[in-house]
Formats: C-alpha cells, structure tokens, sequence
C-alpha cells in the first residue's frame, strides 16, 4: 500500500474519532437561554456543568422569531444553539451577520415566541 493510501486511510480514521467525539458531546449537552442586557445569552453546556460556548445576538438584530419547519428549515445554514431532533425548535432569522439564522430550543417554544415578539416590538 502506498503513502497517499496510508494518509487518506488516517484522515479517513480522523474523521470518523472527530464525528464521534462531536455527537457524544452534542448528547450529553445543554442549552440555557436568557435576555441579559437587551441580548439573547445563549449558553451550551457539556454534562449540566462544563461550558462549552457562548453566543451573544442583540434583540435589535433580530429580524423574525418562528417555529423552526423541517422540510423548510433543515438544510439552511444556521447556527444551532439547541438539541436539533431532539426538542422543538425556534428560528432566529437576524438582519446580518455571517449565520443569519439561529436555532435554539427553549423548554416552551410558543411561549418563548411571543416573549421575543413583544421584546423585539419594544426593542429589549
């Protein structure tokens, strides 16, 4: 077997430990939500109590809130800041910005919804 064999085989090793590594810290983490300052503080958690980010998106730059729609939404880019297939989703579509669409997944979506409306209405 040759060299340019062998370092596609190692890649091939690395990327299959890399999605593996990925799909058990997206299991076994959490997603918090709260509005500090006039942003949406989205936080993501490994195993409840190790951080592992954090997105800051200002209310102002926030276009639209909705339900996220699967055949619709799904393959869109976004940055995922939820349990994707696992909990109801919600779609931030913001003004600008290199992810203009954010998807989370708050305990009450609906609730959720109509709390952003009425902030983004009264701008915080």
């Amino acid at each position: 077997m040759g060299d340019t064999m062998k370092d596609y085989i190692i890649l091939l090793y690395l990327a299959i430990a890399g999605c593996i590594i990925f799909s058990l810290l997206y299991v076994f983490s959490g997603f918090s939500y709260e509005i500090v300052e006039g942003k949406l503080s989205i936080k993501w958690t490994v195993l409840k109590y190790i951080p592992f980010g954090s997105k800051r998106v200002p209310i102002s730059s926030i276009q639209d809130v909705r339900r996220f729609e699967f055949k619709k939404d799904i393959l869109r880019g976004a940055y995922i800041g939820g349990n994707l297939f696992i909990k109801d989703g919600v779609l931030l579509i913001l003004k600008e910005g290199v992810f203009k669409r954010v998807y989370i997944t708050p305990d009450n979506p609906d609730d959720f919804i109509v709390n952003m409306k009425h902030r983004m209405a009264t701008r915080g």
